[in-house]
């Protein structure tokens, strides 16, 4: 090989190499974004769910009809329900660029280092043998699992409220009691087991067809 050709070669992965630094530079900076968009819209969220509590608790308080009682527990399920949606939406496009992120690495340095940290989050099994409060636990499947447990709080008040002298009938105070502190426990116990931090992404994910999105 001549030094002309040679040279060509070398500025030819020299510039290979700027644009792979290049597109994995947009990819990171892309991620952020949508971080900080998953953010943006829990803070919306969480703001108007705020309000429809107060409002339900102003209508209840005040001995309000029922009719107006069950139209704002059936719009915090709706509220809920698009929340919930959209924080599924939020982290499938996240995980979207985190392989982009991954695919870009590859191509500047060779190899991915980026998300090969795993946290693997403790199990609910291993609850009782080890603490895990030091666990890897998603922020986003625990924002995610508020927002269905916050639908589910609005649907169990529009039973409620629906069937309320149906209900007064037939359980007393301390039965309805029982029954929160058990849907409590088991609250829990789905958060403990539901939230921890999966795996990392595959260091070779597939390549994703751009058109899906």
């Amino acid at each position: 090989m001549t030094d002309q050709n040679l040279d060509k070669t070398i500025k030819e992965k020299e510039k290979e190499k700027d644009q792979a630094l290049e597109m994995l530079k947009i990819v990171s900076d892309v991620r952020k974004f949508e971080i900080d968009l998953f953010w943006r819209r829990s803070l919306f969220f969480w703001g108007f769910a705020t309000v429809i509590i107060t409002a339900f608790g102003y209508a209840y308080t005040n001995k309000l009809n029922k009719e107006v009682q069950l139209l704002i527990a059936c719009c915090g399920i709706v509220c809920s329900l698009i929340w919930s949606l959209v924080n599924r939406g939020s982290k499938f496009w996240q995980k979207q660029w985190e392989d982009k992120i991954i695919i870009a690495e590859k191509n500047y340095t060779g190899s991915s280092c980026y998300f090969h940290t795993k946290l693997e989050g403790q199990k609910f099994c291993d609850f009782l043998s080890k603490l895990p409060w030091d666990a890897g636990y998603s922020v986003s499947k625990l924002t995610t699992t508020f927002s269905d447990l916050t639908m589910l709080f609005w649907i169990l008040v529009a039973i409620y409220t629906l069937f309320f002298e149906f209900i007064s009938k037939c359980f007393n105070g301390f039965t309805i009691n029982i029954i929160i502190i058990f849907i409590t426990i088991i609250t829990v116990i789905y958060i403990f087991w539901r939230c921890p931090t999966s795996s990392t992404a595959d260091p070779n994910p597939p390549a994703r067809d751009s058109a899906q999105q």
